[in-house]
Order: C-alpha cells, then structure tokens, then sequence
C-alpha cells in the first residue's frame, strides 16, 4: 500500500489478489476494511479477482463475478478497465479479463489511457499500463458519452407518466392499481437478470425520451473518458441498495 500526495489530492494505492480457493466474501470483508482506511482520500486498487463478468468484458458472469459487482456498486467504486482485443488474463487453460484496475470517484477523471498491453512477460497476466494526470488539469465534470437531455420541472411530471407506460409495455403489465407490486412479482421469478434489467433501462431510455429535450454538446466542451462499465442499470442498483 502506498500513499500518495499530488498537490492538494491525496490518494492511496494497492494491489490486492483474491484467491480463487477463498470464498469471495471473506476477501471482501477485509478489502471493505481497507476502505474504511482510506476514508477521505482516493482510491487506487489493481486486483487479481478470479472473477468473470461482462460488466470488465468477460465472455461471461459467474458467481463471483455477481458478488463483486455488487460490492463495487454498494462502495461506489469504478472499473477503468477497456474492452480490448487482448485479455488481462491469458494461459493454455484459456483466457479472461480477471485483472481489474479500480477507482473511487474521487480520482476517475484523472484516470485515462487505460490499456492491456501484448508485452513479454513472465507470467499468464499480461502487464496493465494508464495514466495518471495532473488533477489540476481535470474538471469535476463527469461525462458518459451518452444522451444528455434538459431536465424541468414539467419534464420530470411527463417523465412520470411515460416511464409507467414503458415499463407497463415492456413488461406486459395490465394491472393499473398495484403496479410496483407487479413489477416485483416478475422480477423475482425472473430468471434471466440482465434480460430484465435491459428491458428497464429501454424504459428509462424511452421515457426520457419522450419527456425531456435533448442537450445539443458546444463544440468546446471538455470531454472526459467515461467509465466504460458504469451503466444506467448500475446506478439503478446502487440506489436501491
């Protein structure tokens, strides 16, 4: 662990490996602890997850990679990971991108040139090389690169309404009175989450739509890189955390 002081901004920065043998959990727990530590400054990890998910660009989502993605939601932690033609992870018992560099939003935007590297190595994890800028030369505008619209009180009231009409058809909900209890009775027996979750952001995507006027960009302004895993349905989970 290293703590580092540039300018004003201090952060601290660490590698952590959690075993594949080890429940999850209990590598969590005490990284849960590191962050208490850290509380008040940033936060720089480079880990060794044993973890798949499509969310850092994994053919696929296991167990463990459910159970971190949560946990990083919940500690409003980044993954500056990029999808890339190379994997973080390579080997002759195959491929994955288990190697993970996160941030906390304190440091995100001073986070860029992420890239995995076909470099000679010495082990089956291929090197992992970014940036870090000048946090003087960063602003605190975060940018996804998508839709940006004009939000208004009045928006927000047709918003309303449009978001209730497109989750009611995109998830064929008749019932009019108990609509949330609805909603949750076919999540629940769902059984394919991020088909579900995609249908509900299509919801907000539509109602938004239809609610609010889009943002026209000014040529000039800044743009930042976004986080490439931070979705709309995230932040969804995160508030509901």
């Amino acid at each position: 662990m290293v703590e580092i002081i540039q300018g004003n901004l201090e952060y601290i920065a660490f590698s952590i490996y959690l075993d594949i043998d080890n429940e999850i959990s209990t590598d969590l727990n005490k990284l849960e602890n590191i962050l208490r530590f850290a509380k008040g400054r940033g936060l720089l990890v480079a880990m060794d997850s044993n973890a798949s998910s499509k969310t850092w660009h994994d053919v696929l989502t296991n167990r463990r990679g459910r159970l971190l993605e949560e946990f990083l939601i919940c500690n409003r932690l980044h993954i500056v990971n990029e999808d890339s033609e190379l994997t973080t992870f390579q080997s002759n018992r195959g491929n994955s991108n288990i190697n993970l560099t996160k941030v906390d939003s304190t440091i995100v935007n001073i986070i860029n040139k992420w890239q995995c590297n076909e470099q000679e190595r010495f082990s089956d994890h291929r090197y992992i090389t970014f940036c870090i800028a000048n946090h003087k030369d960063v602003t605190n505008e975060y940018n996804n690169h998508g839709v940006k619209y004009i939000t208004s009180e009045e928006g927000f009231k047709r918003f309303d309404d449009n978001f209730i009409k497109e989750v009611k058809n995109n998830f064929k909900i008749r019932e009019t009175l108990n609509i949330d209890n609805t909603l949750y009775e076919i999540l629940t027996l769902e059984t394919d989450t991020e088909y579900a979750v995609g249908k509900y952001q299509n919801s907000m995507a539509a109602a938004s739509k239809k609610s609010f006027k889009e943002r026209k960009l000014l040529q000039n302004t800044v743009r930042h890189k976004s986080v490439p895993w931070w979705t709309t349905e995230l932040t969804i989970m995160r508030k509901e955390n």
